[in-house]
């Protein structure tokens, strides 16, 4: 009887897991978890910056006000300059419109927006790999894409990788789906995009509409290879509008990336460290499933490690260089876990076995990093922003709500007065000084911003503070000698 019962509980056990793994709404749950959770990231009081690398935010933010300091992006990013920064100044814009008027608020409104899209790019993934594998695979492909703590981290930066990690995996997915002739014009176009975003993401997009089930068909490959040409074709047109000059974004991005500044060293192993530092064991699960789909699916597979080989020559680096290529491979990283698995004796029981601890640890790991984290770069000791203090983006947007504010200074912040202006949104003079206390009287100012830590200079007193940072303020209106 006892044996009758346990293979009946057994049965029901098989027959759970199965419902569980083969409902799409399983699907559709991680994915939302996956948006709230960057959203909740996407709030600039956790500490995660709009921007890992300035320019963005602040440009952005100057063309949409009218003040501010426009500071120069890096020329690792240049090509996406003109449309990204578009595309930010009218949501800004929209945002003020609607009745906005706290910088932060405008800021947040950014980065949720950012949450959102890649939430979009996690259901790409997920669609992908089940396209590659099968259904196990897309729930696999759900927990990596949702819960990979780099992506959830950088989901949420006003950075063009940002979206064009999104559209990379978008545009493979369109172009594997098939089907009506608009889904490989939709390719093309979100390629395109991609590639006006990051230059160097041609080399997962373009691979993925020759090379994929399309190609059969001519005329569909051929909508495709069109659409990203036309694409790419209005974007220089917008240079020429904007600078005057076609595809001086692309110029400039090809100077960039010149042989004299190639570094001659290959160097795999600061990449190794910077991603097991940010992911620890679930990085050797992805990087088995990534090796079984480059045999599997080696022209999809390829671009991805060709992308990556081709950054580990480079001398800047963070989580951002190889952000486009990480929802693709997430997705094949999943097929390939998903048909290692499926010879097994109870697939399904290894596809929860394989999954819940990933999303834990994960998901863990995620709530334990800091920005800095994700970048491999030279940070000075004495700077507030080179570590994880929390709190100056409140100050700063405290500050410019107050109604007597006419003069501000960042005293001892290393944060760029440009994405300051953002946060403080008043048109107003900003200064910036290096070195705190300090104890000569400051012209044009009324307000000053500093660490916690550092004592009041003679005649401010307290006025607000945010986690580790402190508003200081003085009586009267700002005068110049």
């Amino acid at each position: 009887m006892s044996r009758t019962r346990f293979a009946t509980l057994l049965r029901r056990v098989n027959a759970a897991e199965t419902a569980l793994l083969q409902a799409h709404n399983l699907t559709l749950l991680l994915v939302f978890a996956a948006v709230l959770l960057r959203i909740a990231f996407a709030v600039p009081a956790w500490g995660f910056q709009a921007t890992s690398e300035p320019g963005w935010l602040a440009e952005a933010h100057r063309r949409a006000f009218g003040y501010g300091e426009a500071i120069p992006a890096s020329s690792a990013d240049a090509g996406a300059k003109s449309l990204f920064i578009d595309a930010l100044t009218i949501l800004l814009k929209v945002g003020a419109i609607a009745g906005i008027e706290s910088g932060i608020k405008l800021v947040a409104l950014a980065n949720v927006t950012l949450a959102l899209i890649s939430g979009f790019g996690v259901y790409a993934a997920t669609r992908l790999a089940r396209l590659l594998s099968g259904e196990r695979a897309e729930i696999i492909a759900a927990v990596l894409a949702s819960f990979f703590p780099g992506s959830v981290l950088y989901s949420v930066r006003c950075e063009p990788a940002t979206v064009a990690a999104t559209f990379v995996v978008v545009s493979v997915w369109l172009a594997r789906e098939g089907g009506a002739s608009w889904r490989q014009v939709a390719s093309g176009v979100v390629g395109g995009l991609a590639i006006l975003l990051r230059w160097d993401a041609s080399l997962l997009v373009v691979p993925s509409l020759v090379i994929g089930p399309s190609s059969v068909r001519s005329r569909r490959t051929l909508r495709a290879v069109s659409a990203v040409g036309t694409t790419i074709l209005l974007g220089g047109l917008l240079d020429l509008l904007e600078g005057g000059q076609p595809f001086a974004q692309l110029r400039a991005y090809l100077g960039s990336i010149s042989l004299a500044q190639a570094s001659s060293q290959y160097h795999f192993d600061n990449y190794f460290h910077l991603l097991w530092d940010t992911t620890h064991w679930p990085l050797l699960v992805i990087a088995v499933g990534a090796f079984i789909s480059l045999r599997r699916w080696g022209p999809l597979s390829l671009p991805v490690l060709l992308f990556l080989v081709a950054h580990c020559y480079e001398e800047r680096k963070a989580f951002a260089s190889i952000l486009p290529c990480v929802p693709l491979l997430l997705s094949l990283a999943a097929a390939g876990l998903s048909s290692l698995i499926e010879g097994t004796l109870r697939p399904n029981a290894w596809v929860v076995v394989l999954t819940v601890p990933l999303m834990a640890s994960m998901t863990r790991r995620t709530l334990t990093l800091r920005p800095h984290d994700l970048e491999i770069v030279d940070r000075n000791p004495q700077s507030i922003t080179g570590a994880p203090f929390r709190g100056l983006e409140e100050t700063l947007s405290c500050v410019g709500g107050r109604s007597n504010v006419c003069g501000v200074a960042l005293v001892g912040i290393d944060k760029p007065s440009g994405d300051a202006c953002a946060y403080l949104h008043k048109n107003i003079p900003l200064i910036q000084i290096p070195v705190a206390p300090i104890d000569e009287p400051i012209e044009n100012v009324n307000y000053i911003v500093t660490a916690r830590t550092t004592p009041p200079p003679r005649g401010f007193q307290f006025a607000s503070s945010f986690g580790d940072f402190v508003a200081f303020a003085r009586q009267g209106a700002c005068t110049s000698r």
